[in-house]
């Protein structure tokens, strides 16, 4: 038994994620990875909770959307796809079908605070067209434009300094 640099006893064949070559793409991996995005979680926790190492997904999703465009360019066919390619298609599919779900049930709301909760939820989503903070009327333009802090307060300080 090998000892670490505090002396302890440790086991160096002991991997926390498979070697690569267990490590399959395969159909029941997409199905996995996919089920654990539909209830939520981004794709590193989902990889990483069925033991891929974040390298090997990472040159899996960039090799499936090589596929995904060469497929937009007319140079393969959706029946070609290889699993990385797939699983591109499937994250994308799970990934917009959550969206849809949430913005679905935050716009359903009725409850306590619903319309604060509608713009809470609207101001992170479009956070340009429902920006949080100080608003303000173009003088020229007449148009609600957005204006931060310190230009507001120094429009404040020269309007205080014009009247006195």
């Amino acid at each position: 038994m090998a000892k670490n640099r505090r002396g302890r006893d440790y086991d160096p064949t002991r991997h926390v994620y498979p070697t690569r070559e267990s490590l399959q793409l395969d159909d029941a991996m997409i199905e996995a990875v996919v089920s654990i995005v539909k209830r939520g979680n981004f794709r590193r926790i989902a990889f990483m909770r069925v033991g891929v190492q974040p390298s090997t997904y990472r040159s899996w999703l960039s090799r499936g959307q090589l596929e995904i465009n060469r497929v937009n360019d007319g140079e393969i066919g959706l029946e070609h796809l290889t699993p990385k390619g797939r699983l591109v298609l499937a994250l994308e599919k799970a990934e917009s079908e959550l969206h849809d779900n949430v913005i679905t049930d935050v716009l359903e709301y009725e409850g306590p605070g619903a319309a604060k909760v509608k713009l809470d939820f609207l101001s992170r989503r479009f956070p340009k067209l429902h920006q949080r903070g100080a608003r303000s009327i173009d003088d020229e333009t007449g148009e609600d434009v957005h204006r931060d802090v310190a230009e507001l307060l120094a429009d404040k300080l020269a309007n205080f300094l014009d009247d006195s």
